[in-house]
């Protein structure tokens, strides 16, 4: 059916006597939508700039608009990766990532990303009589069954809190074993005495067991505590540690001069499992390890301990050319062991929870800025 030209004459007239009669409120409704969209655009931008970084002082987006700590520099923070090793190595399939993939033209080829180098006596007769360590050279993280002798030492670092999020964190405590399981570094750092005076939000005494009087008392200017650790360190020792990269980034540790490479427990022992129609990774505490793997029943412990346990660990389980990855992964699967739920997600308001998306509060805090 078609409509005669009086018909769309018609409709045309009705259009117009309707927006005639109604343009205030065209009016108001335009004017009310604009207004709104104002608003929400300066709440965002507003909502944007109190949004810490999750990179902090490692962010290398120099557009990035979100918050980042004192002294944070995209082109450093990225120097400072391409100087560490990426731990996928040959493997990585990343197309952007800024980790260094060059290989080591020594045998030890295939080594975990971050290395730290260690304290300890550097030619102890144990440590001669070892095996090369797992992933610890330039390129990847497998385990390698040949390599020269190193010389392996556990590193451990405790942090206090100097911000209300889960990645503000400052050392305190540094903890270093030999191969025979031997302190041979034990220094708390207090902060009063550092040239960088860093407001101490909480020494999370829950989780740490430190306090404001101990480091007080006990402790040393970083400065020293570095100079000293320095000074046994050198570029032919492998590092063992629970979540090592996070010390040696913390501690500002670089490979080739204070390290050779480091061995990550927490990456050796993960396990990939299905969980609905998703494939993760899944990562076992350091509780759990020594429960099950080393059968010791403590539930409680201090770095003193953790730093002969994670020795113990790799001594035990993942010494290349002895390791027993593969049995160790399945007794941690097959095992029903949870520690007990001592978790503190918050403490004295300070994001405890980097791995608890769902207790993490770090958005909240920068909100409250």
């Amino acid at each position: 059916m078609t409509l005669s030209s009086n018909d769309i004459n018609m409709d045309m007239l009705n259009n117009f006597e309707y927006f005639k009669n109604n343009m205030d409120k065209i009016k108001e409704t335009i004017n009310f939508i604009e207004n709104n969209k104002s608003k929400n655009n300066i709440y965002e931008i507003k909502n944007q700039k109190k949004i810490k970084c999750k990179y902090g002082t490692t962010c290398c987006d120099g557009s990035c608009n979100r918050h980042h700590p004192v002294g944070w520099n995209a082109e450093e923070a990225r120097k400072r990766l391409e100087s560490i090793t990426c731990k996928y190595g040959s493997k990585c399939t990343a197309k952007n990532c800024l980790y260094n993939h060059k290989q080591n033209n020594l045998k030890s080829l295939l080594m975990s990303p971050i290395t730290l180098e260690s304290l300890s006596s550097p030619y102890s007769s144990d440590i001669l009589n070892t095996k090369s360590s797992r992933s610890i050279s330039i390129s990847s993280n497998s385990s390698i069954t040949s390599k020269p002798n190193q010389n392996y030492i556990s590193l451990n670092v405790e942090y206090i809190a100097n911000g209300f999020g889960h990645n503000d964190r400052i050392p305190c405590w540094i903890i270093m074993s030999d191969y025979g399981g031997n302190i041979i570094f034990n220094e708390k750092i207090n902060p009063n005495l550092s040239r960088k005076l860093y407001e101490v939000v909480s020494t999370l005494e829950p989780i740490t067991g430190i306090t404001m009087n101990i480091l007080e008392k006990e402790g040393q200017s970083y400065n020293k505590v570095m100079t000293d650790l320095k000074n046994i360190l050198d570029k032919d020792v492998v590092l063992i540690g629970h979540n090592i990269d996070i010390d040696v980034i913390k501690l500002g540790l670089e490979p080739g001069k204070d390290y050779k490479n480091y061995i990550d427990i927490a990456m050796e022992f993960r396990t990939a499992r299905k969980y609905g129609n998703f494939i993760k990774n899944k990562y076992f505490s350091i509780n759990q390890e020594k429960y099950i793997l080393l059968d010791i029943k403590e539930e409680f412990s201090n770095l003193l301990d953790d730093a002969k346990v994670t020795m113990s660990l790799f001594k035990k389980w993942i010494k290349p050319g002895e390791t027993k990855k593969a049995r160790a992964k399945k007794k941690l699967i097959d095992s029903k062991f949870t520690t007990i739920n001592t978790d503190k997600f918050v403490i004295d308001g300070v994001c405890c929870s980097p791995y608890r998306k769902d207790k993490c509060i770090c958005l909240i805090n920068s909100m409250n800025v």
